[in-house]
């Protein structure tokens, strides 16, 4: 999610202002806003191309809203960003509650098998296979809550190098839809939407407003807004910005998913921002300087994690459920279940990935007809012009680990 603000200059047109980089400011840098002065903020959601296997699609933005006013010492107080860990959190331990579980089931068939008197060959297999597993848990447990970089996980470190005005820290968004069909368990909608209650830290300082939406983008999924600082009745706003301040602000934007399912997502960026009355002379011998270097937007990705791996929540591998069945053991686990019946349904899962595939599918050829019509239009706008195609910096972090089906936007 890319955020810019924009003033009302001399020629009465709403411009964007400066955004300077500042190696304490951690929200991508600040924004030079004029005091006094007209503005709007404009919001742009899009995915990142080739980040995952999930399938998502912004249709569009329904709202913008701004609060959560706050100002920071730069001697004295940490910079802020817009990382949380609420999902991440809730992520973890929805992974580690099956992962539990799993070991339970292990730790019950493994003393099953060492209580028997005499074991057959088939049972000293098994039970060497068990201990692999039992083994194979604790691992995954260290990969989850310690994530190497670029490993995949949700929540591990940052491997990359962000573009200019982007966010270093990926937070996660956690959907909680159904593992088998990608579908919403409830309407994720109003106060329901996911990413609702991924709250900020110090975001319930000052009370959010609600942004008049002036416009959309025919290109983009982009929104701007009119805002009024005023209304927020904060010092914060209203004066000169101190030397050794900082004033911190955020943007809370609700958009409409129609992939992987129908549903809205909350998204959250801070801002950082400085106010000031007229630029003094050497701020305007900088500006001159640094002409080359001057940026008007700043960012944050998000890492969208649809569920957690379908493969967890199996009790077993396949491969020994293969062998118990093809042995025709139909004893039943402790859950009811026959080997037979865990296998089985353990196969019919093929059918989840294809339907995964196809909704796959379906996004790109909507999302190659949405940029088909996108053209039509402008073409009929503006007959007889070069249309110049001008393609902006995308984040790739290709995931080959198709356990999680999860995917970045920002």
């Amino acid at each position: 999610m890319w955020i810019s603000i924009q003033e009302l200059n001399e020629m009465g047109e709403y411009t964007a202002v400066e955004l300077h980089q500042a190696k304490d400011v951690n929200t991508g840098g600040i924004f030079q806003l004029r005091q006094g002065h007209s503005r709007r903020v404009q919001v742009t959601v899009k995915p990142v191309q080739h980040s995952g296997t999930l399938p998502l699609m912004v249709e569009a933005i329904l709202s913008v809203s701004i609060g959560g006013v706050t100002a920071r010492s730069t001697k004295l107080q940490r910079g802020l960003d817009s990382y949380q860990e609420e999902d991440l959190n809730c992520v973890r331990e929805r992974w580690s509650d099956a992962l539990i579980k799993r070991r339970e089931y292990l730790d019950e068939q493994i003393q099953k098998i060492s209580n028997k008197q005499e074991k057959s060959e088939d049972d000293m297999e098994r039970e060497a296979r068990l201990v692999e597993q039992w083994v194979g848990l604790t691992e995954e447990r260290n990969a989850v809550f310690v994530p190497a970089p670029g490993s995949g996980i949700p929540g591990a470190p940052a491997n990359w190098i962000p573009p200019a005005g982007m966010e270093t820290h990926i937070p996660v968004l956690f959907l909680d839809l159904n593992a088998d069909d990608l579908s919403a368990n409830e309407q994720l909608i109003g106060p329901h939407a996911s990413g609702v209650n991924s709250i900020l830290p110090k975001e319930h300082g000052s009370p959010f407003f609600y942004l008049p939406i002036i416009k959309h983008s025919d290109e983009e999924v982009s929104a701007t807004a009119a805002w009024d600082s005023s209304v927020h009745d904060s010092v914060y706003l209203n004066r000169v910005t101190p030397q050794n301040e900082r004033i911190y602000l955020i943007v809370k934007t609700t958009v409409q998913l129609s992939h992987p399912a129908a549903m809205e997502l909350v998204l959250r960026k801070r801002i950082a921002a400085n106010i000031y009355n007229k630029q003094s002379f050497t701020q305007s011998l900088k500006r001159r300087i640094s002409l080359k270097n001057i940026y008007y937007a700043c960012g944050v990705t998000y890492e969208i994690v649809s569920n957690i791996p379908k493969a967890t929540e199996e009790i077993e591998d396949r491969e020994t459920l293969a062998l118990m069945a093809a042995r025709s053991e139909n004893e039943g686990t402790s859950d009811g279940e026959t080997y037979i019946e865990k296998y089985t349904r353990g196969v019919l899962q093929v059918e989840n990935i294809l339907s995964l595939e196809r909704l796959r599918q379906a996004v790109t050829v909507k999302e190659a007809l949405s940029t088909k019509a996108r053209n039509i239009r402008r073409s009929m706008s503006t007959p007889n012009v070069h249309n110049v195609s001008c393609s902006r910096l995308d984040l790739s972090a290709c995931d080959e680990d198709d356990k999680v089906c999860k995917c970045e936007i920002h």
